[in-house]
Parts: C-alpha cells; sequence; structure tokens
C-alpha cells in the first residue's frame, strides 16, 4: 500500500475518532492526552515548558492578513487568511526577537511534527491560516490551522527545502 494513502487514512480515522468522541459537536472537547483541548485551541509552549494555549477566539482577535500563492498540495493560486506566525507566537508569550536562533516544533493533531528555525517568523511573512479561499479549514482539509509561506511572492521559499515546513492541522507550536 502507499505510505501516503497509509498517512491519509490514519489522518482520516482520527478526524472520525474525534468527531465520534465530541458528539460532532465541532470544536469543543477535543482530548489530547490527560489534558483537555478544544480542536480551535492551539498551545505555545516556550524553552522553559511554560504552556499558554490560545482559543480560537483568541486566534481571530488578532490582526488577520491574506496571502496568496500556490501550494504543493492544492491546484491553482489559493487565497489564504490568518495571523502572522510572529504575532501569534508574541500572544502566546514568546519574545521571537530575544530568541532568534531557536527552532520551532510545530505538533499536527496526528502528533506528526515539523521542525523549522524561528527565525522565518521573522524574515517572511509566514502565515498561520484559518481560512482558505474564503471557507474556514476544517480538519479534513488541513486545519483548524496551517502554516503557509508566501512562497509565490519570495523567490527563495520556491525551494522544495521550505515546502516540508507548511504543518497542518497544526495545535502545537513548541520552541526549542
Amino acid at each position: 500500500m502507499h505510505l501516503l494513502s497509509i498517512v491519509a487514512r490514519r489522518t482520516m480515522l482520527r478526524a472520525l475518532f474525534i468527531l465520534a468522541a465530541t458528539g460532532c459537536s465541532g470544536w469543543q472537547g477535543y482530548h489530547h492526552g490527560a489534558q483537555a483541548q478544544g480542536i480551535g485551541d492551539l498551545t505555545v509552549i516556550d524553552r522553559d515548558g511554560k504552556a499558554v494555549t490560545l482559543s480560537e477566539a483568541d486566534i481571530a482577535a488578532l490582526d488577520t492578513h491574506t496571502v496568496r500563492t500556490k501550494t504543493m498540495w492544492t491546484d491553482g493560486v489559493i487565497t489564504f487568511e490568518g495571523v502572522w506566525l510572529r504575532d501569534l507566537l508574541k500572544a502566546g508569550g514568546i519574545d521571537y526577537q530575544k530568541s532568534p536562533d531557536a527552532v520551532i516544533a510545530a505538533k499536527a493533531l496526528n502528533d506528526y511534527t515539523v521542525a523549522f528555525p524561528l527565525r522565518d517568523a521573522i524574515r517572511f511573512d509566514v502565515l498561520v491560516a484559518l481560512y482558505q479561499n474564503g471557507e474556514r479549514l476544517t480538519i479534513s482539509d488541513k486545519g483548524p490551522y496551517w502554516i503557509v509561506y508566501p512562497r509565490d511572492s519570495v523567490a527563495e521559499l520556491q525551494d522544495s527545502r521550505y515546502d516540508h515546513r507548511w504543518a497542518w492541522q497544526l495545535h502545537e507550536l513548541r520552541i526549542q
């Protein structure tokens, strides 16, 4: 069986389990580990292990921005709306300017984790997307949050080395 289809099936099964466990009530009641956390919640953890959980409302209250770009996973140019990663980190208590050498470990709902330099949040307008083409991202479509790089507007980002940094189904950012 193709590895991609195995990963896709596992992700879909996890999403179905989450919906069943929450009574299909949407964002509330997702249970991850020992801590109950809403699916629309995003936890930011600093180098000392201090965690701040931002609700979907907290994130939506931040200034919103738009990035129009192609992706490796979609067709054509997509319009993403969300918040700058650096603003989200600040809302989570991270002073990213004091730790530009740090690494962000972005963790998905299925526990997949990708690490990338925190300096990306400083150098580029990296977006934490909530919307794709005007539609709220869902678990089945890379939501609740998707890290999006402005690939089309920065030539350096068109290098495949950046493509793996586009974490989706995001629910945790850990500074290392």
